[in-house]
């Protein structure tokens, strides 16, 4: 073949191309590349061919090469990053590590730079470029779930048509991580990922259960509940079962097409209350012969001449009945076809011959051109894999041997099943009798398109066909109806009209089995979420990892064609470090005494309420222990303890994720009735104090590490950080029960006032002492020196309206404190956010011990000063004691709390009976 070199390519000379003639710029139209590179080609070839009568001229189009590249599929792990353990509660308590953050990424085996060092407790994340399949993994973790952004098929697009699916193999570290029971491990799809979202990369968090990234660090928001809500709102809904879909060809045009049919299908509803994450396959494809570029002259020629020619595939039909609409335009209400759109039925191709008295003799190239493009009578379905039931009319002829070819191909054209039609169980149809009771159904969705079919079918002018219905399991990816080239009675052309077909894809079954497994796997990550496990090991410290992923991928093109990517194998490194974290503040959720407590009760416990229980297991690792000592103003030393056996302690708050999933599924249980068990939104862990303390006495407690590091020379003058230390200064009381019994016994007052007191508000009131004693001087009280005992003193006002003297407050001093405070964090909304769902959790104080009265309601309000050594409380205006006196009892309550495993106590401060008169008046 004469040819022009060109680089690596070739390119063809028009001389090449025999019995056409070409013009002499041909050049601009044809240029054929051929080398070894794989370069697709499209070109679009004119031509001209002289015959004896006529010339014709058309073009054609080349194609060169697949279209397919074959490239490498992208790599499986596009990374590993070390994900930081700061299990922080409140805001502003933050240590040294960052808050669910990144520490670095793993360095690729082999790679350059520095290995990333982290923590014991680090979390390695895989992160993944699309979901790959697990099944049969072999991993250091417990086996893994199927990912929830699984496909259904398990392939992902990649671009160019292309299309990937990963298995992993293996997933490996060394040196193996210590510790009993099994490894977590959890998968953390992007937002928004899905079978039918773009985005299909997916992380894996490795020796963690907590299914997002941010599970801390994320605020209590509106959106954080948008994005529980989307993963988890529809964990137990039951997935749609496969349904079926029926094609007719309602709504097609009448008459051919000459580049085959796009039909719309119904599909069988869903059951209520099922879901899916993607819908049916309502559109097939419906191909025909199609002459070549350039050659649909043929049959024109060849009818003319009186020779053998095809009649194409068309839709048979009546024109539907125009429906009254505004506008002018067809149709009735919105969406509905016009009437009789779905008298249609699919005749396929026909062999036909026009007789004439004196046909015209072909060119012998028609002739042979003829007998080159075949006798193609068929119509192909791309039905997808799956069952496919058919109802159609059919000569007899067809139905008897050598007759009707029905043909499973797959997605290239090729035959993989071929049978005929005599070979294949069918029905009888007469009108609608003996058509599936599901297609007739008037409540279901398809009789309305199968009737008119049928009674279409069933006119006069088939009367000759046979209708009949048949069942095909296709195995291939397109259903062929082909009439074999022998049927050439050009008088009574053997016909063949498919009428509907009903196709049960093996898609659906795919997708739900694919669909039910994810929800398993959802189902199992929000158990081992919610009701952890074991404990989750630790890696050793001053240690370095190599983590492996072995992996095959197979990639497909567009056309189907597979290619194998087996043995594939990814390597990661980092380091932990050697020491552990320098402070404990950020891991300390809580303690009693408050930092600067002047009045603890010396026998009340020391406790000390640490975020989770993991903090003790995290200095173990180190070989560290967790030392308490405790130093006295007097010097004495006293004995240590090791920070050991931490107690569970039901929390109140807990991670902002963890907590919105939970208020999801309280809030609708129904949907979550799946989920077996009760959860909690989390668990702190306290420690007590053993050492016993002394009254009136200033005292430091340090967490200090055991043993501790050397000093390094030249720092041997530096103060010594603890971890964590608070100071505060005991009582002289043993409890709240010796403070009270120390007031027994002791003399009320009495004493009249010129004027009210004048304070106001309800409940508690909290004033500056000044405030207090100006208010008390006004009303005629002489001033008051600051109490250093606990005592009482009525006041007593003079009533106009009622022309008597009335209780009005009593006044309460005390050598200590009965008002107290003691550390626990409280939510707060969050400052400059507009949305009233964006809370955060802050340090605050909450009361510990305050006075209330007790079986009565006669004090309007206690006014106190902040430091809660001076109360008075304040009688409503409108009492007036009964005629045999009225008992007032004012107690110290103890608040409990759950959180320092404080129960309610309730002390009696004060007991008395107040008469109708003041004592300084005579008694009647």
């Amino acid at each position: 073949m004469p040819a022009t070199r060109f680089g690596p390519y070739e390119l063809l000379s028009p001389s090449s191309l025999a019995g056409f003639v070409f013009p002499a710029h041909i050049d601009r139209y044809l240029s054929t590349l051929v080398g070894s590179e794989p370069t697709p080609l499209d070109r679009h070839v004119c031509g001209k061919i002289d015959l004896f009568f006529f010339s014709v001229e058309g073009c054609v189009e080349f194609h060169v090469g697949s279209g397919s590249h074959d490239l490498e599929p992208p790599p499986l792990v596009r990374n590993v990053y070390l994900q930081s353990r700061a299990p922080v509660l409140v805001a502003g308590q933050g240590g040294e590590r960052p808050i669910d953050a990144s520490l670095g990424d793993a360095r690729p085996l082999g790679g350059a730079g520095e290995l990333p060092e982290v923590p014991v407790d680090s979390v390695p994340v895989l992160q993944l470029h699309a979901p790959p399949v697990v099944s049969g993994a072999s991993t250091f973790t417990a086996p893994l779930a199927v990912p929830p952004n699984k496909t259904p098929d398990e392939f992902i697009d990649v671009g160019g048509g292309r299309q990937v699916k990963y298995t992993i193999t293996s997933i490996a570290i060394s040196p193996p991580v210590a510790g009993a029971g099994p490894i977590p491990a959890t998968w953390r799809p992007g937002q928004g990922s899905g079978p039918q979202g773009s985005e299909t990369r997916i992380d894996l968090a490795l020796m963690s259960r907590v299914p997002t990234p941010g599970e801390h660090a994320l605020e209590r928001s509106h959106d954080l509940d948008l994005q529980v809500e989307q993963r988890w709102g529809g964990l137990c809904t039951p997935i749609a079962r496969p349904v079926c879909v029926l094609f007719s060809c309602c709504g097609q045009a009448i008459g051919p097409s000459g580049s085959g049919w796009t039909l719309a299908g119904r599909a069988q509803p869903d059951a209520p209350g099922t879901r899916r994450t993607t819908p049916p396959p309502t559109a097939m494809r419906v191909d025909e012969p199609v002459r070549a570029a350039g050659l649909g002259f043929l049959d024109i020629l060849s009818r003319g001449a009186g020779g053998p020619y095809r009649d194409p595939a068309l839709v048979l039909g009546r024109d539907p009945v125009e429906l009254d609409k505004p506008g002018g335009k067809q149709g009735g209400k919105k969406g509905q076809l016009p009437a009789g759109a779905c008298t249609r039925a699919l005749q396929l191709p026909l062999a036909r011959q026009r007789r004439l008295d004196n046909p015209i003799e072909l060119d012998w190239q028609l002739e042979n051109l003829l007998q080159e493009t075949g006798d193609d009578r068929w119509i192909t379905f791309r039905t997808g894999a799956g069952n496919a039931r058919v109802f159609m009319a059919v000569d007899a002829r067809l139905t008897r041997a050598g007759g009707l070819r029905v043909r499973q191909l797959d997605a290239t054209g090729q035959i993989l099943v071929e049978e005929e039609l005599e070979d294949i169980p069918t029905l009888p149809i007469s009108g609608i009798t003996g058509l599936p009771a599901d297609w007739l159904d008037p409540n279901g969705p398809w009789a309305a398109d199968v009737l008119p079919v049928a009674q279409f079918l069933a006119e006069a002018q088939f009367a000759a066909l046979k209708k009949i219905l048949f069942t095909v399991k296709n195995q291939g990816e397109r259903l062929q109806l082909a009439i074999p080239a022998q049927f050439k009675d050009y008088d009574v052309p053997a016909r063949a009209i498919v009428g509907v077909i009903e196709v049960c894809p093996q898609s659906e079954k795919i997708r739900w089995q694919s669909e039910t497994a994810v929800a398993d796997g959802e189902l199992k990550t929000l158990i081992g979420y919610l009701g952890g496990g074991a404990r989750v090991p630790l890696l050793a410290n001053d240690t370095v990892y190599t983590l492996t992923v072995d992996y095959d991928a197979v990639a497909r093109d567009k056309d189907g064609n597979l290619t194998d990517y087996a043995g594939r194998s990814q390597a990661f490194q980092f380091r932990t470090d050697d020491r552990p974290p320098a402070r404990l503040d950020a891991h300390v959720y809580g303690s009693t005494p408050q930092q600067g407590e002047k009045f603890h009760f010396y026998e009340d416990p020391v406790k000390l309420v640490f975020d989770d229980e993991a903090i003790v297991r995290l200095y173990a690792q180190y070989g560290k222990q967790l030392r308490f000592v405790v130093r006295g103003a007097d010097g004495v030393p006293l004995p240590s303890a090791e920070v050991v056996d931490l107690d569970a302690v039901a929390a109140e708050f807990g991670a902002p994720y963890r907590e919105a999933l939970l208020v999801l599924m309280r809030n609708y249980p129904d949907r979550f009735n799946c989920v077996g068990g009760s959860f909690s939104v989390g668990r702190h862990a306290s420690w007590t104090s053993p050492v016993p303390l002394l009254p009136c006495m200033h005292y430091t407690f340090d967490i200090e590490l055991d043993p501790p590091y050397p000093v390094p020379p030249g720092d041997e003058q530096k103060p010594v950080v603890p971890l964590f230390r608070r100071s505060f200064t005991t009582s002289r009381f043993a409890s709240l029960a010796a403070l009270i019994e120390a007031t027994r016994g002791r003399r009320i007052l009495h004493r009249a006032l010129a004027a009210p007191l004048g304070f106001t508000g309800a409940g508690e009131v909290v004033l500056p002492v000044r405030s207090i004693e100006e208010a008390l001087t006004r009303a005629g009280e002489q001033a008051l020196p600051a109490g250093s005992d606990t005592g009482f003193t009525i006041y007593w006002v003079f009533r106009p309206a009622l022309s008597k003297w009335v209780p009005h407050a009593i006044l309460i001093d005390a050598a200590e404190p009965l008002w107290r405070l003691r550390d626990e964090p409280a939510l707060e909304q969050a400052p400059n956010q507009p949305d009233p769902a964006c809370k955060r959790l802050v340090p605050a104080t909450r009361q510990a011990l305050r006075l209330a009265q007790f079986g009565g309601a006669q004090i309007a309000r206690f006014v106190r000063s902040p430091a809660g050594t001076r109360t008075v409380a304040v009688f409503a205006d409108s009492f007036v004691p009964a005629a045999g006196g009225t008992t007032i009892e004012i107690v110290a309550e103890v608040l409990p709390s759950a959180l320092y495993d404080i129960a309610a106590d309730t002390r009696t401060l004060l007991q008395l009976t107040l008469q109708p008169v003041a004592p300084w008046e005579e008694q009647p």
